[in-house]
């Protein structure tokens, strides 16, 4: 089914390779002192890290060089831009890109999706068709959401 805030099995698959690939088969999180020499450089922005203070770990060395630099998401873009990454044009259009299926973007960017991306929204629809729950937890379906 659909990740959910308390669920997010997709987040959750990409932070296990993640982790296998650096820290090895074993847990790191079970091994005080063993990843002392890991340092993980998060790409978050200035603004974005009071939402990932709530994620450290005394087992593992995180750092945030954009944040240090005081670089800003449109300072990141503007980065990105003048070294010849556009993006396809995506920002041009939305302010945050995310994976198109994740049901925890706003409704808003649904709309943009529907007229703008009616493939992926074709392909939203027909996932939400094999789900054993609701796309979202208040609503039934994909074009339900919106309908709000």
């Amino acid at each position: 089914g659909w990740p959910r805030m308390g669920s997010r099995w997709c987040t959750r698959k990409k932070v296990d390779l993640f982790q296998k690939t650096v820290y090895g088969e074993r847990n790191y999180t079970s091994q005080p002192g063993r990843n002392q020499s890991i340092i993980e450089y998060h790409g978050i922005h200035k603004g974005e890290e009071k939402s990932r203070s709530s994620h450290k770990n005394t087992y593992r060395h995180i750092k945030w060089p954009l944040v240090k630099a005081g670089f800003t998401k449109d300072d990141n873009i503007k980065y990105c831009y003048s070294h010849g990454f556009f993006f396809g044009g995506l920002y041009e259009e939305i302010s945050r890109a995310s994976c198109y299926c994740c049901p925890l973007q706003p409704r808003s960017y649904f709309q943009w999706l529907k007229k703008n991306r009616p493939f992926l929204w074709k392909e939203l629809k027909k996932s939400h068709e094999s789900s054993p729950y609701g796309f979202k937890v208040d609503s039934k379906s994909p074009d339900h959401v919106l309908a709000i």
